[in-house]
């Protein structure tokens, strides 16, 4: 019995000491599942991180700018698009710009009515709806206007453009000279959307001169929509007679007009950032240029129904400065600059022909003064 018991008691002890062992082996190998990186494997997981991130970001950003530019060169279709749909409609092309002036004293215009280029094709651009009919007879930054012209559309801003807000405030102070020596009897402001593309009236004879580097140069520097339209009523015109000599008369321009052939002539081009002024990818704040800084606030011309969104091109300096010069791409996006883009090496443009070709910030200031003008004569060697 003794035994017995003893061996008994041995059996059940082995089991409890068996049970312990394996309960020991278990934490050990549970100690083991939860042991941490060292350091070293860390800082290795650190690395490929970084590579990986180095390496796939570039990419990601690239993809989100071809995208963005892919928008930005629909934008300049579909408003191309519309312009054609003008066109059919009336048998002529949207004014670059028109303003109505009568004269309310010696020498002081009043403004009482303006349309830009895009005010005019508007209604052909996904079917925006327009304003009353009682408004329309007014300028575009009267009051009465100024819920409608307000309005941003994304159709007019080019998604590179970031850091940006979707209006520009408009300003024309009493006494401005709108044609020397006529100047406004009154303050124009109101707030308008904002817009990255801009039409071409055409090309300075002061650019011709300094691209063409002679004195042979072509006599017709008219751009797709020409001029702008001046409506000055009688008096105002009489008086205009008397002090000029003669009032300019802007005719409708057409497709028939367009005598260097539809697929050689800009019709619509980026001018991106207005109004903040832009030089080289540069902002240019007012301490660094005051004097160009308060016109670029004032004459942007960064609003879809701004009547100053319009310019013919003077080109700018290699870096951007200056009044005049042979750089008509990137280089700033004051309206008589040229073209300008956030896009890396270029910019966009529309065509007559409604084509849509991304231009080289290197070409050749030649090319673009011809691509601009519509009936200069001048061939167009090769591609652009």
């Amino acid at each position: 019995m003794d035994l017995k018991f003893a061996a008994g008691r041995g059996i059940e002890g082995n089991e409890r000491i068996g049970v312990g062992l394996m309960r020991d082996f278990g934490s050990v190998r549970q100690g083991r599942l939860r042991r941490g990186f060292t350091r070293l494997e860390m800082a290795v997981v650190i690395v490929v991180v970084a590579i990986l991130i180095a390496i796939l970001l570039p990419a990601i950003q690239s993809s989100r700018e071809q995208a963005r530019k892919i928008q930005c060169r629909n934008n300049l279709k579909q408003l191309g698009l519309a312009v054609h749909q003008y066109h059919e409609m009336f048998n002529y092309l949207p004014a670059s710009s028109s303003v109505w002036g009568r004269l309310i004293e010696k020498n002081k215009v009043d403004v009482n009515n303006s349309m830009s280029w895009g005010s005019t094709i508007n209604a052909y651009i996904d079917a925006r709806p327009l304003p009353p009919e009682s408004s329309r007879s007014k300028a575009s930054f009267d009051k009465v206007n100024a819920q409608y012209v307000s309005q941003a559309d994304t159709t007019y801003l080019c998604p590179t453009v970031t850091n940006r807000g979707t209006t520009n405030e408009f300003l024309f102070p009493k006494g401005t000279l709108v044609y020397p020596p006529f100047s406004t009897a009154e303050d124009y402001r109101t707030t308008y959307g904002a817009v990255d593309y801009i039409v071409h009236c055409g090309v300075t004879e002061g650019f011709r001169k300094a691209v063409y580097q002679s004195e042979e140069i072509s006599k017709d520097g008219t751009g797709a929509l020409g001029p702008i339209r001046i409506h000055p009523d009688e008096a105002l015109e009489e008086a205009m007679k008397k002090e000029l000599g003669e009032v300019p008369i802007v005719k409708h321009s057409s497709f028939t007009d367009v005598k260097d052939g539809d697929t050689n002539t800009i019709l619509i081009s980026e001018s991106a950032g207005r109004n903040e002024l832009w030089r080289r990818g540069r902002r240019i704040g007012e301490k660094l240029d005051p004097k160009a800084y308060a016109q670029q606030k004032m004459m942007g011309g960064g609003g879809w129904a701004d009547p100053f969104n319009q310019a013919w091109i003077n080109g700018r300096q290699a870096d951007g400065t200056g009044a005049s010069g042979p750089c008509g791409i990137n280089c700033s996006n004051e309206p008589d600059a040229g073209l300008y883009s956030f896009h890396a090496g270029g910019a966009h443009a529309a065509l007559v022909d409604g084509s849509v070709r991304f231009l080289n910030e290197k070409l050749s200031p030649v090319i673009l003064g011809r691509l601009v003008m519509r009936s200069d004569g001048e061939k167009i060697g090769g591609e652009f």
